[in-house]
C-alpha cells in the first residue's frame, strides 16, 4: 500500500513539473509562438522570415575577368577585401563598368541568411544596391557589420 502511495505522489510531481514547464515556455513566448503558427494564425514565411538589412563594403577589385554569364547581363571580377585575403570571383550587372586595382564602396541589401560572413556569401546572398568609387585606403573605408 505504501509503496502504491509514493508512486502516486512521484507521477503527480512529475506532472505538476512537466506543466509547469510548459506554462514557462508558453509565457516566454517559445511556445506561444508555435501555437500559432500550427492554429494557422500566421504563414509559415512569417515564422521564418529574416530582418531586411541594407550594408556598405569597400572592395578592390584585383581584376576584370572580361567575361558574362549566360544571360548577359553580369561581368565576373575577382575581388578583395582589406586585411581579408581572399581574393572571390563575383559577379556584377552590366550597369557597373568596373576597373581593376580600383576601389568601390558597394551598398548590398536583402536578408542575412547564412552564419559565415565571406566575400561570397556577401555576393551571393545580397542584392547590390549601389557601386561608387573611392579614394579610400586601408582602415578608412567602409566595412560595414552585417
Amino acid at each position: 500500500m505504501k509503496k502504491g502511495c509514493i508512486v502516486s505522489i512521484f507521477l503527480n510531481f512529475v506532472l505538476i513539473f512537466v506543466l509547469f514547464a510548459i506554462l514557462i515556455l508558453f509565457i516566454s513566448g517559445n511556445l506561444s509562438r508555435y501555437y500559432a503558427y500550427y492554429k494557422g494564425e500566421h504563414p509559415s514565411t512569417v515564422v521564418l522570415q529574416y530582418k531586411e538589412i541594407e550594408f556598405t563594403r569597400t572592395y578592390t577589385v584585383v581584376s576584370n575577368l572580361n567575361e558574362s554569364d549566360s544571360t548577359g547581363n553580369y561581368s565576373y571580377y575577382v575581388v578583395d577585401q582589406y586585411n581579408k585575403n581572399e581574393p572571390t570571383v563575383v559577379k556584377i550587372p552590366k550597369d557597373y563598368s568596373l576597373e581593376e586595382n580600383k576601389n568601390y564602396e558597394i551598398k548590398f541589401k536583402g536578408s542575412n541568411i547564412f552564419e559565415e560572413d565571406t566575400i561570397y556569401n556577401v555576393f551571393n546572398h545580397f542584392e547590390i544596391a549601389s557601386i561608387t568609387p573611392t579614394d579610400k585606403e586601408g582602415e578608412n573605408q567602409i566595412q560595414d557589420d552585417i
